[in-house]
C-alpha cells in the first residue's frame, strides 16, 4: 500500500516524543512492506540537515511546504470560518489549499494518508475528492492539553477561552472528518468513544517499540540512583514535577532515609531558582543527557511527579519498555491498566509518592516492578503488538 504522511514543522536536532514516533512509524510501515512518503509544513528553524537525514535513513521522499500564515489573511478566514482561531489548524488549511499540496497528492496517489495532529483535519476535503482514506493521528486531545499548560493568570484572559473552543470545535471536526483517529492512549481512545463509536483505535507511541527491558536490579547498592526525565521545563506541567521534587519530595525522603536516595533531574531550561534548590547529594541537575544509554546504565529507579497532561509521556512508559521500577500518578498514565505493586508504583499525591519511593529500598520489591515493567511492555508495546496495532487500523478503513 502506498501511505502519505503529513507532518507539522517538528523537525528539529533534539527530537521530541512526537518526532520520534513519526520516525519510528515510517521504519515500522517500511519494515511492513508498504512504500511511503513524507508532505512536512516548514517554518523558519526547522532544520532541513535534520530532514535529510530522515530521507537518508529511511529511504524516503520528502515534500516541504512553507505557510505563509499571513495575519490578514487569517484574520479575514476567522470571520467567516471561527474555527481557524486554532492556528495550528490554519496552518493545514493552508496547505490544503496549495498547489503544493495538490501535485504531491496527484503525483503520488496515495491509497491513505496518515495526518499527524488533530488540527490537521483541514487536509481531509483534498482526499476526499480522490477517494483516498484519511487517518488522523492524535498524540493527546488538544483542547485540555493546551489549557493546562497556561498558568493562572493565563486562564483569566479571556483570548486564551476562544483559544480553547475553537481548538475544541477542531477537536470534534477531526473526529468527525477523518476515516479513523489512530490514538495515542485509552484515555484519547474513550473520549473520542464518545463523540462517535467506533472511530478511535489505539496506536501507542511507535517509538516504544525500539526498546528492551534490559534493566537490571543491583540488590546492595547505595544510594539508589533515581531519575526524572521532564524532557523541557519549559513545558509548566514538567516544570511543575521538577518543582515539586526538589523542594519537596526529595527533601522529604533525605530526611526519613538520609543517605539512600540520590535524584537526577534530567531535560533543558530548568529556571535557575530550581536549579540553585539542587544538592548534590541529594538532588542533581543532568540538564540534557546526550547519551540516555550510558546514563540509565547508572540508574536504579525513575519517579515522575508531573499531575497533569494529556497525550502519553515517553518518558515515562520508555522508563516502563526499558524494565526500570517507576513511581508515577495513576493520572499521567493515559488509561493505560498499570496496575500499582505490579508493574509500577502508583502515587496520586506528593505525600504518596515519597512513600512509594521508600518502598525501593528493598531489592524484592525493584525486582518485581522490574520484572512487571518488561511484561506490560511486552504485552502493549512489542513489536508484534504494533503489527496488530497497524493491521487493525488499516483493515478498519477499507
Amino acid at each position: 500500500m502506498k501511505i502519505a504522511v503529513v507532518t507539522p514543522a517538528c523537525h528539529f536536532p533534539s527530537r521530541g516524543a512526537v518526532q520520534q514516533d513519526i520516525y519510528a512509524m515510517l521504519s515500522f510501515l517500511k519494515k511492513m512492506g508498504h512504500t511511503v512518503s513524507v508532505f512536512s509544513l516548514d517554518q523558519p528553524g526547522q532544520d532541513r540537515a535534520v530532514l535529510q537525514s530522515v530521507r537518508d535513513e529511511y529511504q524516503i521522499d520528502i515534500t516541504v511546504y512553507l505557510p505563509s500564515l499571513k495575519f490578514i489573511t487569517w484574520l479575514k478566514t476567522v470571520i467567516f470560518q471561527p474555527i481557524f482561531f486554532d492556528r495550528s489548524a490554519y496552518a493545514f488549511y493552508e496547505a490544503a489549499r496549495s498547489v503544493d499540496f495538490i501535485k504531491y497528492l496527484d503525483t503520488y496517489k496515495p491509497d491513505l494518508l496518515i495526518s499527524i495532529g488533530n488540527y490537521s483535519w483541514p487536509l481531509f476535503s483534498e482526499c476526499k475528492k480522490r477517494h483516498i482514506r484519511f487517518v488522523i493521528r492524535s498524540h493527546n486531545f488538544e483542547p485540555l492539553h493546551y489549557w493546562e499548560e497556561l498558568t493562572v493568570r493565563e486562564k483569566c484572559n479571556p483570548i486564551h477561552w476562544v483559544k480553547f473552543l475553537a481548538k475544541w470545535w477542531s477537536e470534534r471536526k477531526s473526529v468527525n472528518v477523518a476515516d479513523r483517529i489512530a490514538a495515542i492512549s485509552p484515555r484519547e481512545v474513550n473520549q473520542y468513544t464518545t463523540w462517535q463509536v467506533g472511530k478511535a483505535l489505539l496506536l501507542p507511541l511507535v517509538s516504544l517499540s525500539g526498546f528492551r527491558a534490559n534493566h537490571k536490579v543491583a540488590a546492595t547498592k547505595k544510594p539508589l540512583d533515581v531519575f526524572f526525565l521532564g524532557a523541557t521545563y519549559n513545558v509548566p506541567f514538567h516544570r511543575r514535577g521538577a518543582e515539586q521534587l526538589i523542594n519537596h519530595i526529595a527533601p522529604e525522603v533525605a530526611r526519613q532515609a538520609p543517605g539512600e536516595f540520590r535524584f537526577h533531574v534530567c531535560g533543558g531550561k530548568l529556571p535557575a531558582y530550581l536549579v540553585q534548590a539542587c544538592d548534590d547529594n541529594s538532588v542533581v541537575y543532568e540538564g540534557f543527557v546526550p547519551d540516555l544509554n550510558a546514563f540509565f546504565d547508572r540508574m536504579d529507579a525513575g519517579v515522575f511527579p508531573v499531575w497533569s497532561g494529556r497525550g502519553m509521556k515517553q518518558k515515562i512508559f520508555e522508563s516502563i519498555a526499558r524494565g526500570f521500577p517507576i513511581v508515577a500518578p495513576r493520572i499521567s498514565l493515559g488509561e493505560y491498566p498499570v496496575v500499582s505493586g505490579e508493574s509500577a508504583l502508583i502515587a496520586d499525591k506528593p505525600e504518596d509518592m515519597v512513600a512509594m519511593i521508600l518502598r525501593l529500598r528493598d531489592p524484592e520489591v525493584r525486582a518485581r516492578l522490574s520484572a512487571g515493567a518488561a511484561k506490560f511492555s511486552q504485552q502493549w508495546f512489542s513489536q508484534e503488538k504494533f503489527q496488530e496495532y497497524f493491521s487493525a487500523l488499516f483493515d478498519s478503513t477499507e
